[in-house]
């Protein structure tokens, strides 16, 4: 018993001292391995920091992206757990650009709040016993192709016909929610919203993205229920933009399951015994 003890101390010692290493990969070669555009098949162009870049239209903030490989070794992690956490960090960075509108991702490189003496190019990782930990960072944009595009999409949408609305759901004037006493005080502190045909000009956006919420119904009826899941879905919007430091909520608008209606229009779910709206924005630094 004595010298299992020995053994196992020693061997969480050697585990310690190994995994106590710092790992360095080279970012380029690690994107342009053929091992990771097997894994990240995709239109979104990637620049690393000091890479010469076309000169894009819209470009939004610098963002971090986290990631964690978990070791499941009594020998703790390696260099195998660093390049799977950066494969994440990457992955959730793609992601994010695809689902925003986004076709290009530049100044690529390590958080310095993870490592704030990083080398160009450079990803430096010490491997935990347990946990890994990566941050990268980023900066997304769009190209001139990308943008005519999303601005061909825009039109169809101002222009959209006019339809039924879904089984079991009812259309509400947005005006008669957005401009109430209850959304102006959701929209204090200088932050405004846009949820007509058009939308001021902005510096960055984050979005567009679902916010969905629900309420129940009560004696005031199915409308005023799907008025409080609105403020509530508002309310979801309105935290974060005040969170991430932007002062507009734009291109607010019904998503009801993916579906779009006419600009202005509300659409929402009644059930038996709850309302139900999924809301769709952009967070946006205006001037």
């Amino acid at each position: 018993m004595k010298i299992k003890t020995v053994i196992t101390a020693y061997l969480i010692s050697l585990a310690i001292t190994v995994q106590a290493g710092e790992e360095r990969f080279d970012i380029k070669k690690e994107i342009t391995s053929s091992d990771f555009k097997a894994q990240f098949e995709t239109e979104v162009s990637l620049f690393l920091s000091g890479d010469k870049t076309p000169k894009f239209p819209e470009v939004g903030r610098p963002e971090t992206y986290t990631a964690v490989s978990i070791s499941l070794s009594p020998f703790g992690g390696s260099r195998r757990h660093c390049l799977d956490a950066f494969q994440k960090a990457v992955k959730s960075m793609i992601d994010t650009a695809i689902s925003h509108g986004y076709d290009a991702i530049f100044e690529i490189k390590q958080a310095e709040s993870e490592s704030p003496k990083n080398e160009p190019g450079i990803l430096k990782c010490e491997p935990g016993y347990k946990v890994t930990t990566v941050s990268i960072s980023g900066t997304m944009a769009l190209s001139a192709s990308a943008l005519q595009r999303k601005l061909d999409e825009e039109h169809i949408f101002i222009n959209l016909p006019s339809r039924a609305p879904a089984t079991g759901a009812i259309f509400i004037a947005m005006d008669q929610i957005f401009e109430s006493p209850e959304a102006r005080k959701i929209l204090s502190h200088g932050l405004s919203a846009h949820w007509g045909k058009t939308s001021p000009e902005f510096k960055h956006r984050s979005g567009p993205d679902d916010y969905s919420d629900e309420a129940e119904i009560t004696a005031s009826g199915a409308e005023n229920a799907c008025r409080s899941a609105t403020l509530k879905a508002l309310s979801q919007i309105a935290n974060e933009a005040k969170e991430r430091n932007f002062n507009a909520i734009i291109k607010l608008r019904s998503h009801w399951e993916g579906e779009y209606v006419q600009p202005g229009t509300l659409e929402c779910l009644v059930g038996k015994k709850k309302a139900y709206v999924t809301l769709q924005a952009t967070l946006a630094e205006i001037n």
